[in-house]
């Protein structure tokens, strides 16, 4: 998990440090609970009727529901990192948009980057969180050749690709097909430690 004071932090004029550092604690602690399978906590951060969308469809409404999701996951899958890029917070003071890479193990092991928008409280609880998902690796098609580019042999530009992500073990990715386009091949493997960039 990255520190709190490690991800890049985007402010708007006017907002209080103060508010907007505990916001941002507050979700790398969220977070690291994951990481951690320790919710002692979840309970002081979150509002009792939270709303909670999950990038790929599931919503959950108030602790019954949450705390139900929460323990079926524990059941089939370990979250080996939940790392923070960015914080930028709204001008409303009471909204925060994170941007972020997950890596978890289920029966195979996965990561992908995404964004979370988190809605606050008066009393500076959770109340809701939306996310969204993007693939964790990049690609640039219409990128000139190697030999075309000004790139640096070490900015991760090859073949199109864009930033190969550190981590020991395999995920799925896309090999290129001449008849059909981009196909998906899978490798096992375990997604070990935090701190995978893109």
């Amino acid at each position: 998990m990255a520190p709190v004071d490690g991800p890049a932090r985007g402010t708007c004029r006017g907002h209080d440090d103060d508010a907007a550092a505990r916001r941002e604690r507050a979700v790398a602690e969220y977070f690291a609970m994951w990481v951690s399978r320790d919710f002692s906590r979840f309970d002081e951060l979150f509002a009792p009727e939270c709303r909670y969308e999950e990038c790929y469809g599931p919503v959950y409404v108030g602790f019954g529901e949450l705390h139900r999701w929460i323990d079926a996951m524990l059941a089939r899958q370990r979250v080996e990192s939940w790392d923070i890029h960015e914080f930028i917070h709204a001008a409303d003071g009471r909204s925060l948009t994170v941007t972020w890479t997950f890596a978890a193990t289920e029966r195979d092991s996965y990561i992908f980057d995404g964004v979370s928008i988190v809605r606050f409280d008066d009393d500076g609880r959770i109340a809701r969180i939306r996310e969204f998902r993007a693939d964790h690796r990049r690609r640039r098609p219409f990128a000139p050749a190697p030999d075309e580019t000004d790139a640096p042999e070490d900015a991760g530009v090859s073949g199109g690709e864009v930033g190969t992500p550190r981590f020991d073990g395999h995920v799925i990715f896309e090999q290129p097909d001449a008849d059909h386009g981009p196909r998906s091949s899978e490798c096992c493997g375990t997604i070990r430690g935090s701190g995978a960039q893109p």
